[in-house]
């Protein structure tokens, strides 16, 4: 059995510092870290990469190690549903940390704290790492490729992540 899973879950459209750190955190202090990438299949304005394309970006980030799983779910109509998604993706383990940058607005971090009892563990933790310090949004990104204005978005992406906008050009 493995000892100690960390678990970030977001959309990652796009990847960013934030998360960079997140995942980051998690490989120097757990056994694996597994990354959920939730809206699988869904691509539009308001999510401009797909889920391959988020997948490729953490894997050439992060070069790959063996520590680290990268997942995708669909959105699901409940909480109850999602977080049982969830579940699925993470074997039985000793410690399972999940990690975030803004647990008051975090809706998965919410959900999971709802449905505790789904998941295959007894000890579940919650680290948060707080984004306050970063002067970019995913959001901000997001709208800017929405509005047609890609350059400014290719520019803020940079300073997201250059190796992640390299592998994307």
């Amino acid at each position: 059995m493995i000892k100690k899973i960390g678990v970030i879950i977001g959309r990652m459209n796009p990847l960013h510092l934030g998360h960079i750190k997140l995942i980051q955190t998690s490989l120097q202090n757990n056994d694996i870290t597994i990354v959920i990438l939730w809206s699988d299949g869904l691509y539009n304005e308001n999510n401009p990469l797909t889920t391959q394309q988020r997948k490729d970006c953490i894997e050439f980030e992060f070069n790959s190690p063996n520590n680290l799983q990268i997942q995708a779910i669909v959105d699901t109509v409940t909480d109850k549903q999602w977080v049982e998604l969830i579940a699925k993706q993470i074997p039985t383990t000793q410690t399972l940390t999940f990690y975030g940058g803004d647990f008051k607005n975090d809706s998965a971090i919410h959900a999971v704290k709802n449905y505790i009892d789904l998941l295959n563990t007894t000890d579940v933790r919650f680290i948060e790492i707080p984004r306050a310090n970063l002067e970019i949004s995913a959001t901000e990104v997001r709208e800017l490729i929405k509005n047609g204005n890609t350059k400014k978005a290719l520019t803020k992406m940079w300073k997201l992540s250059g190796n992640m906008i390299l592998k994307m050009i």
